[in-house]
């Protein structure tokens, strides 16, 4: 068969140029190519029409000469997140061409949260604002209502979750807090599958961690052992278990083996920090693996830390020998004067109180520096300032012997936004309830203590800005109200 070439002509081509994506709430100047094939200049019709996330339609008309071509632009803005279909459609007398495009737009603004804290006396009414920018599909607000000072927790649990599973840490950080939530919180069925399925996820993924020395590594497959984070998943595989969740015997079985040889082993030394042996002892008592004559040789260290004093005296209470616990324990301060922040092994000030607080906790000696200490670490933790992921792990492990309320009386209070009205009862410590978004930039809800006893209340507003609002809110920020 013979081949033959036939060219086929088309006069008016249209060539759209897109980016790959919108980011909401930007203007994009999208140019149009049109390329005018015949011999004779020629009036073409462009009309772009979008559906979908964005709706446009808008038309211009343009001359171009013979056998040349022109640009022409549009300006596309992106108010919301979702897909668009673009048609470009140029248009001549007998002649049309068009072009169709799939865009994204997506969110490309920064996370703004604000938390506004109030102390609600028994019958008492009031209103509160609080401000929500940001792109419209992502304003969202919540009140925590809580018996006892707010925790932030929808604040810091959404922060823990938004951060990508990497690092040993982070695993363990999300399911080290993910423990207690019925502590602090009422879950509904689907939240606490959720906490079930991140906690065994946890589980689940720390054989890809563990050296063959029996510790664990800081990223998968790593040879050698990280000593505080070693400890730290050894922490929480603890609590897990005493929680019913089910730990691999071989593994966390291998991990208090090495454990008890660094332990025994454990000399003075620069690279030998008593922080981390004072907080290996205090796991390995929790584990019911106490090495006492290790206790007993850190104990006549001198100048020992207040942390490493605090977790040793810990580790002696867990033991039986709560005088001797006692008596470490004098001096040592829940003050959040000492300005600390370290790199092995994640200290920081707020860390090291919260850890410091748990040997109070087994003293049971609940004093007005507990009682100070307690209401700061809430305090902060609802706050709209930044916290590391083992910064709310702790402050989490810490306040949940303090939070476990066990009265069967429930509480209830009223909510009130543009005339609707919600109730919300409280069961246990603290509820968090996702509320109606009205469109003002500005949300009011005014709440109703129905009770006999005081109330704390947490609005917490979470959107992602749009570009031009970035400029004026730099951060949410925090407002308190007693």
């Amino acid at each position: 068969m013979e081949e033959k070439t036939v060219k086929v002509t088309n006069p008016i081509i249209v060539l759209p140029t897109f980016p790959r994506t919108f980011g909401v709430g930007e203007t994009m100047e999208v140019p149009v190519t049109v390329f005018n094939g015949s011999s004779s200049s020629v009036s073409v019709k462009l009309k772009l029409k979008a559906e979908g996330a964005i709706k446009l339609t808008e038309e211009k008309t343009i001359n171009i000469p013979a056998m040349g071509n022109e640009i022409v632009s549009f300006n596309v803005k992106a108010e919301k997140k979702g897909k668009s279909v673009f048609n470009i459609e140029g248009s001549t007398k007998g002649a049309k061409d068009t072009s169709t495009v799939e865009i994204d737009s997506i969110s490309r603004g920064t996370p703004y949260i604000a938390v506004t804290n109030m102390l609600l006396d028994s019958g008492a009414q009031e209103d509160l604002s609080i401000s929500l920018p940001g792109e419209s599909e992502e304003r969202q607000l919540f009140v925590e209502v809580s018996r006892l000072p707010s925790l932030g927790i929808e604040n810091r649990l959404s922060f823990l979750l938004s951060k990508p599973y990497s690092c040993l840490e982070q695993y363990i950080s999300k399911a080290f807090s993910s423990l207690y939530l019925p502590i602090f919180m009422e879950l509904d069925e689907e939240d606490a599958e959720k906490r079930k399925e991140r906690i065994t996820f946890a589980l689940k993924k720390l054989p890809a961690f563990q050296t063959s020395q029996g510790g664990f590594s800081y990223w998968p497959s790593e040879k050698e052992p990280s000593l505080w984070m070693s400890i730290y998943a050894g922490h929480f595989m603890s609590e897990a278990k005493k929680m019913g969740f089910s730990v691999e015997e071989s593994l966390y079985n291998r991990f208090l083996d090495y454990s008890t040889e660094k332990a025994k082993n454990w000399t003075v030394g620069f690279r030998n920090d008593p922080d981390l042996q004072a907080y290996r002892l205090y796991v390995l008592a929790l584990a019911g693996r106490a090495e006492l004559q290790a206790m007993n040789k850190l104990k006549s260290v001198n100048d020992l830390s207040p942390l490493a004093k605090s977790l040793l005296a810990a580790s002696y209470i867990i033991t039986g020998k709560k005088d001797v616990g006692k008596e470490l324990a004098k001096g040592v301060s829940l003050s959040f004067a000492e300005n600390k922040q370290g790199l092995s092994n994640y200290g920081s000030t707020v860390r090291d109180v919260a850890m410091k607080l748990q040997t109070y906790t087994l003293l049971e000696e609940r004093t007005q520096e507990v009682n100070d200490c307690i209401k700061a670490l809430a305090n902060i933790s609802s706050s709209g300032e930044y916290l590391s992921s083992n910064e709310i792990a702790w402050i989490f492990i810490a306040l949940s012997p303090y939070y476990n309320y066990k009265k069967s009386a429930t509480i209830t209070c009223d909510i009130l936004i543009k005339g609707e009205k919600q109730e919300i009862t409280l069961n246990k410590t603290s509820k968090v309830v996702r509320l109606k978004v009205s469109e003002d930039k500005m949300q009011s809800v005014r709440v109703k203590n129905n009770n006999t006893e005081p109330i704390y209340i947490a609005l917490t507003a979470k959107s992602i800005l749009i570009k031009e609002e970035e400029s004026s809110f730099e951060s949410g920020g925090l407002s308190l109200r007693v």
